[in-house]
């Protein structure tokens, strides 16, 4: 699907334990405002101490922090623990609509005991997401962390969401990660020549 205009912002909330600097965050933006079918004014990545992330509520306040009063034009995008944190984050946003989600090698439900991710899984709760007008997540195939993939996959597809299976992407972690540009483009970006028959 094709914007109107470029004026959408995408924000970033990052994996567990990194930052702006990390994974494939620096290449995304850099490709993004190279792309001439970039809908993005403004691209930023949630910064969110390390401590908080571990807690939905910290991780929650860091995104609604960094949303501001952006909320309508911005397209989230979550990468692993980070697209749980946008579901969550979406519980205290305003009841309108916003352009849409992406999740990146996120779980739509939490699988791994040993981390501290089980609080998590209570507090997450669907019935707003329908309020993201688009929604992408990006799956990788395989995903040796993903302990049951078809109860996963209906997970998403209750949501109507749209599904992509990436082979061979792991955890998203490398420094360029063109399947995600890809994604952006395809579901937000839209054609140079549609801003000139404005």
């Amino acid at each position: 699907m094709s914007q109107a205009r470029k004026d959408l912002r995408l924000l970033i909330a990052p994996a567990f334990g990194a930052t702006e600097k990390d994974h494939f965050y620096p290449w995304l933006k850099k490709s993004l405002l190279a792309a001439p079918n970039n809908p993005f004014e403004q691209i930023d990545v949630v910064a969110a101490p390390e401590s908080e992330m571990t807690d939905r509520l910290g991780y929650g306040q860091a995104i609604w922090k960094a949303l501001g009063d952006d909320y309508s034009r911005t397209v989230f995008l979550g990468h692993g623990l980070g697209a749980l944190a946008c579901i969550y984050a979406l519980t205290r946003c305003p009841q309108e609509s916003s352009p849409g989600y992406m999740s990146v090698g996120g779980f739509f439900t939490t699988h791994n005991s040993d981390r501290v991710l089980d609080d998590w899984e209570v507090a997450i709760g669907t019935g707003k997401m329908y309020l993201w007008r688009q929604r992408v997540a990006l799956l990788a195939d395989p995903d040796p962390d993903m302990k049951n993939r078809a109860h996963e996959l209906s997970q998403w597809e209750d949501t109507n969401t749209r599904i992509i299976e990436v082979a061979g992407a792991s955890k998203f972690t490398r420094r360029e990660e063109p399947s995600v540009l890809d994604a952006i483009l395809d579901e937000w970006g839209y054609a140079p020549e549609d801003e000139d028959d404005e």
